[in-house]
């Protein structure tokens, strides 16, 4: 045997020795001490901790991947759905469509908030009845900006425009629409069942949670698609005669007839007309709009709202629900009392009195407690309100959205740096980095004094990149910047053509118009300013006359209408920004359509 074996053998032997004689002196068994049960333990647990911590973290990665997997198939629905739309448009983006033509229309509602300025949230008015984000505890998106000194947390910055209404007239090349309409059953009577149609109106708009939190997390919103199925087969409809619960039960367009009291299915035809589509039976006047902010109101008052209900309801509590005004006298947003939101088991009609028009306030619903006739108005908005009751839920595309806006391709919108920032009208930063050309801060000595504005603008940005940008509707309104003189003018940069009469009724609004309001009959633009007689007449743009005695018969300036922006629309971007509160992940996405 090795020597190395023999030395461990004899020092065994050794050992044991001295264990046998300990323990035949003391009488005493080998065993563990206390303090080596403790320090094996400690060890133990620490083994333990870490294997948790490390099942956690894969765990946590595994939640943070999958919500992201999830939102980016939830992002790329969206955008698959709303291409399809863009791609099935009936109408050619293109003013003045005959209703004889059939082509339906595209009308685009630009509302009051941008990039630059996304939400009554978030203005600073801690004060006002629209409420203001939690900056301490809101989980809303940071900028960079944010002032943590004050226990902020967040400034709101990651909010986007998200107001806009896209609405068309949609051809399916595939699967037909289908929804709540009526069929014809064995008997050949008329019952309510679900309807199919190759083509359809389509209405896609959003909704921000209040800031009282009665919808969700104050601030994010969520994306709805209307689709009503056109379906001129379908014959008249009595009741419900109220639009809300109409458009509530049944997925049609329709107009509603004050002749027949019914409501009447469209054709492409009618839906050429603006008074016929989606929610324009409550405005009986011209231009029949579907988002009016209304005007005429006390600055910086409010007024409260009636809530209609009718009287077989089982549920009569009253609502108080307050419009808000802005500086222009208009409608900029509703608050509804804490606890105050009214019970109901079925639609309550909102009215908004005093004013010089009626805005078209619309009640957002929330299901009280398990019984599912119990809900109460969490929110009112002026445009389209979601489905509610039985039918919750169907409406929605896209919950947990930072930005929903559509924009319009303008070839002659500038675009200018800015510390190597490429920025476009709209973009966040574009307010303050073009200034008006009485803003005479930072700039240089004046150029010369012939120029009516003599300061040169080379402080104000770095320099021009190019012209055309997708821009909102009427990016120039209220700016009153100098910029560079494009190759030609902008086309969606200023006012819409007052003709349309649309301006005081809402905001800016692209739509494809209708020849039938030269020749309808009623007189659209009566105005008795001396030296516009003429426009006294009806139908003067058609009646065979040089009525204003200039560029011949019947020419374009003497049309008592005009679309908000007579020009063709190049093209259209729409971009979705999305967010996974709990991995506090952001997704963007856009479709762009070239027309």
């Amino acid at each position: 045997m090795p020597y190395h074996w023999q030395s461990i053998l004899r020092i065994n032997t050794q050992v044991s020795r001295l264990r046998s004689a300990s323990s035949t002196a003391g009488g005493l068994r080998h065993a563990l001490t206390l303090v080596e049960m403790l320090v094996g333990m400690a060890i133990t647990l620490v083994m333990m901790a870490a294997v948790v911590n490390l099942f956690a973290n894969i765990s946590g990665g595994v939640r943070v991947r999958r919500a992201a997997i999830e939102m980016d198939s939830t992002l790329r629905q969206a955008r698959k759905q709303l291409k399809r739309d863009l791609a099935g448009a009936t109408c050619p983006a293109v003013p003045w469509q005959n209703p004889e033509s059939g082509n339906g229309y595209i009308e685009i509602i630009e509302g009051q908030w941008s990039d630059s300025n996304p939400s009554s949230l978030v203005d600073g008015d801690i004060n006002g009845a629209n409420g203001e984000l939690d900056y301490a505890t809101s989980l809303i998106p940071t900028s960079q900006r944010v002032d943590t000194s004050t226990g902020s947390v967040t400034d709101g910055g990651g909010l986007g425009d998200y107001d806009d209404i896209l609405a068309l007239t949609v051809r399916s090349s595939g699967e037909p629409f289908v929804g709540p309409g009526q069929i014809q059953n064995a008997g050949g009577v008329w019952v309510d069942g679900a309807t199919e149609s190759t083509e359809a109106e389509v209405i896609w708009y959003c909704i921000e949670n209040p800031a009282d939190g009665s919808l969700g997390e104050a601030g994010l919103r969520t994306v709805y698609r209307r689709t009503l199925l056109i379906a001129p087969w379908i014959p008249p409809i009595t009741f419900p005669n109220n639009p809300a619960e109409f458009f509530q039960k049944y997925d049609i367009s329709a107009h509603f007839d004050i002749t027949l009291n019914q409501w009447v299915p469209n054709t492409l035809s009618d839906l050429t007309k603006r008074e016929n589509r989606f929610f324009r039976s409550t405005a009986s006047i011209f231009p029949h709009v579907l988002l009016d902010k209304g005007t005429g109101f006390s600055v910086n008052t409010t007024v409260s709202a009636n809530v209609q209900r009718n009287p077989a309801d089982s549920y009569s509590a009253d609502a108080t629900v307050t419009a808000i005004t802005d500086s222009f006298g208009q409608v900029s947003g509703y608050s509804v009392q804490a606890d105050q939101g009214g019970v109901y088991d079925r639609l309550p009609l909102i009215n908004i009195p005093g004013g010089a028009t009626a805005p078209t306030a619309r009640p957002v619903m929330q299901r009280l407690g398990s019984n599912p006739d119990s809900w109460k108005i969490a929110h009112v908005t002026n445009g389209p309100s979601p489905l509610t009751y039985d039918r919750e839920g169907e409406d929605v595309i896209l919950n947990d959205v930072l930005a929903w806006d559509v924009r319009a391709f303008d070839p002659s919108a500038p675009l200018i740096s800015r510390n190597g920032i490429v920025l476009a009208p709209g973009d966040f930063g574009w307010q303050a980095v073009v200034k008006s050309a009485s803003d005479t801060s930072g700039f240089d000595t004046p150029a010369t004094n012939s120029d009516p504005a003599p300061y040169a603008w080379r402080t104000v940005y770095d320099g021009l990149v190019g012209y055309g940008a997708f821009v909102d509707l009427g990016w120039y309104v209220n700016f009153g910047e100098r910029l560079p003189v494009a190759p030609s003018s902008p086309i969606f940069w200023g006012n819409m053509d007052p003709r349309s009469q649309l301006a005081s009724f809402t905001p800016r609004v692209y739509d494809t118009w209708s020849t039938h309001y030269e020749a309808d009959g009623l007189d659209q633009d009566n105005n008795s300013i001396a030296g516009l007689e003429w426009r006294n007449s009806v139908d003067q743009g058609t009646n065979g006359f040089d009525d204003n005695n200039q560029d011949g018969v019947d020419d374009a300036s003497e049309r008592e209408t005009s679309p908000p922006y007579d020009v063709p629309l190049p093209a259209l971007k729409i971009i979705m920004r999305s967010y996974e509160r709990d991995s506090r992940q952001i997704r963007e996405t856009s479709v762009t359509q070239s027309f």
